[in-house]
């Protein structure tokens, strides 16, 4: 059979709604399918790993936030209240742990909060250090 009668046998099959001729068309579409099915998870993986090393990223970044609003706090004032206030505020309420230690005109606050990123629990620590203003508030 010539070459122009088998691709005019073809269109003549397809037309008539029967399937293709096995090994034409049909392998083909089947390679695709697995390729696609094999393609779609790794995307999804892919997609999450970097969704959650933006969140991770995020919450790093408050952690110091929250290290220098506690720092510039601590500067002003000798009430831990206000320094954990101003920690807490950055943080936006997330649960922290807010450590403040004098040394001599300096006051270093850090910051340690636990992240929660794809199940796990990572911690983060941050610390800000700022000059104590001369007159502090009591």
């Amino acid at each position: 059979m010539s070459r122009g009668r088998r691709a005019s046998a073809r269109t003549a099959a397809a037309s008539d709604g029967l399937p293709a001729p096995c090994g034409e068309a049909g392998a083909a579409g089947g390679s695709l399918s697995l390729e696609f099915a094999l393609t779609v998870p790794l995307l999804f993986v892919l997609v999450m790993v970097v969704f959650n090393a933006a969140m991770l990223g995020r919450d790093a970044l408050l952690v110091q936030s929250a290290a220098r609003e506690g720092a510039r706090a601590a500067a002003v004032t000798d009430e831990r209240a206000a320094v954990t206030l101003a920690a807490d505020r950055a943080l936006g309420g997330r649960p922290a742990s807010v450590a403040v230690v004098e040394d001599g005109d300096l006051v270093r606050v850090t910051v340690t909060m636990t992240s929660r990123v794809a199940g796990l629990g990572v911690e983060l620590t941050a610390s800000a250090t700022a000059r104590a203003e001369p007159v502090r508030e009591r």
